[in-house]
Order: structure tokens, then C-alpha cells, then sequence
């Protein structure tokens, strides 16, 4: 028989290192990963020797050292991508809910020279869900087709800045040279395309220019 060890009696209860947890699992709320073991206080005396003497099991290492989930890619986040011009003009009014499920964002229109009627004008606008921004976008309103070159070097200056803050890569340099003409084009930057459209009026007296990225991943 085993005599009474009145140090091991006094101790401080510890976790029990002899029960397997699963990792990253609550065992308090999942009780199908709850381990059952009888009370310490109900064991004989030689198991709780042996209880005390055992190592703690080593996690395994092909769970512990799994990554955690992929973070959102930094030019579709909310927040970030709804001001990335706003340094240069074109700050938004805030990401909010449309309908639905879509929500998006937009600048007031930026004027560019003069001109009556209308001036030409520039807005920024971002498009996605509640999670993250799907479509990065500038519109180009051509209402005076004479001042085309000043409004085409504007969006292109404009999407130049918007490329290099989403991407963190330059503006090609046919795209650069597509907006200045004012005709379309489609090119890939990593993961994520850039389109030139041009919407011609049916009225004849202008167009539209956009310029998006988009990546739909």
C-alpha cells in the first residue's frame, strides 16, 4: 500500500494533461469532443500517481501547423477601396447597402474644364456584396467632345492612381494609351482585368468612357 503524500493533497488542482482537446474546438460547448474521465477525487490512490507522473500529448503538427484562411485581397476591402482616390478628388460618400445583396459606393462628379450645357465630368464607383468590393470604377461623362483630350489625359491620370493603389502595379501602358484615344481594350494584371468601354450617346452629342478592375474570384 501506498502512504498518504500530503504535499501531492494540498496542490492546487491543474487541468488534466492526460485529456486530449482538440484543436480549435470549444470542448465546453461541443460535447461530442468532450472527454469524459471520472473525478479525480474517485480514482484509487495509485492511479492518481500515475495520473500525475504522465506528459502531455503532443499536438498534432499537421493541425497546429495549418495556415490560417487566405485574408481578402487588400483592393477589394471595403473601406480601403472606397477611398483610394480620395486624395486626388474623388472621395466617396460611403459603402452602403443598394439592394438586395449589392452594395456600392460613389464620388460626386468631378468636373473637368468647362462647357454649357455641361461640363465634362468624372465619378469614381465601387461595386460588391457585404463582404468585399468586386469592381473598381471610373466613368467618364464626354459632354463636350472638343475638350476630349484634357477629359480622356484626366481619366487616365485617374486611372493610373487607381491601378497602383488596388494592384500595387503600374497602368499598362496600352491602357494608358487606350483611354487617351478613347477606345476600348481589355488587359490582365495579376488576377484581376482592366477594361476601357466606350458607350456612344444615341443622341450623338457624347459618350461615356469607363475604365474598371474587376476580379471575380
Amino acid at each position: 500500500m501506498f502512504s498518504r503524500d500530503d504535499s501531492l493533497a494540498r496542490r492546487p488542482r491543474t487541468p488534466d494533461p492526460c485529456v486530449v482537446r482538440p484543436l480549435g474546438r470549444d470542448v465546453h460547448h461541443s460535447s461530442s469532443y468532450r472527454l469524459r474521465y471520472p473525478p479525480m477525487n474517485r480514482l484509487p490512490r495509485f492511479a492518481l500517481l500515475l495520473v500525475a507522473g504522465c506528459e502531455a500529448p503532443q499536438p498534432d503538427q499537421t493541425t497546429s501547423a495549418m495556415p490560417p484562411p487566405t485574408e481578402t485581397r487588400g483592393w477589394q476591402r471595403l473601406i480601403e477601396a472606397s477611398q483610394y482616390l480620395s486624395t486626388s478628388g474623388l472621395s466617396t460618400r460611403g459603402y452602403k447597402l443598394q439592394y438586395e445583396d449589392r452594395h456600392a459606393c460613389s464620388s460626386p462628379y468631378l468636373e473637368i474644364g468647362g462647357g454649357a450645357p455641361l461640363a465634362n465630368n468624372l465619378a469614381y464607383y465601387v461595386n460588391g456584396d457585404a463582404t468585399r468590393a468586386r469592381e473598381l470604377k471610373l466613368v467618364l461623362n464626354m459632354n463636350q467632345a472638343g475638350d476630349a483630350t484634357e477629359a480622356h489625359t484626366a481619366l487616365a491620370e485617374q486611372a493610373s492612381n487607381l491601378t497602383q493603389n488596388a494592384l500595387g502595379q503600374p497602368l499598362p501602358p496600352e491602357a494608358m494609351d487606350a483611354i487617351r484615344k478613347g477606345v476600348a481594350g481589355e488587359w490582365s494584371v495579376g488576377s484581376a482585368t482592366l477594361r476601357v468601354v466606350r458607350e456612344d450617346w444615341p443622341t450623338g452629342r457624347g459618350y461615356e468612357l469607363h475604365f474598371t478592375i474587376s476580379n471575380a474570384a
